[in-house]
């Protein structure tokens, strides 16, 4: 019997151990996830600066095709009259 509870109880450490070492993995594992998402899910404020500077840009030129063109309507109508 001393031999056999001695595989049993061996057994037991090893199993324990494994679990033990699993469980130290999957915490690590879901913090390196929680250190991922918070990454993703900051602003980064230069990037949005640049962002908003081409947006800004964008609606500039925008704003003078427009203005041409309707100038260029007025020229016409005004060739008609």
């Amino acid at each position: 019997y001393a031999s056999y509870a001695k595989s049993m109880v061996s057994q037991n450490a090893i199993v324990a151990s494994k679990t033990s070492a699993d469980a130290d993995f999957q915490v690590e594992f879901v913090r390196s996830l929680q250190s991922q998402a918070s990454e993703l899910e900051g602003v980064n404020v230069d990037e949005e600066m640049a962002n908003l500077v081409t947006y800004q840009n964008a609606y500039s030129a925008s704003a003078r095709v427009v203005t041409t063109i309707n100038e260029m309507f007025d020229t016409l109508l005004g060739i008609g009259a």
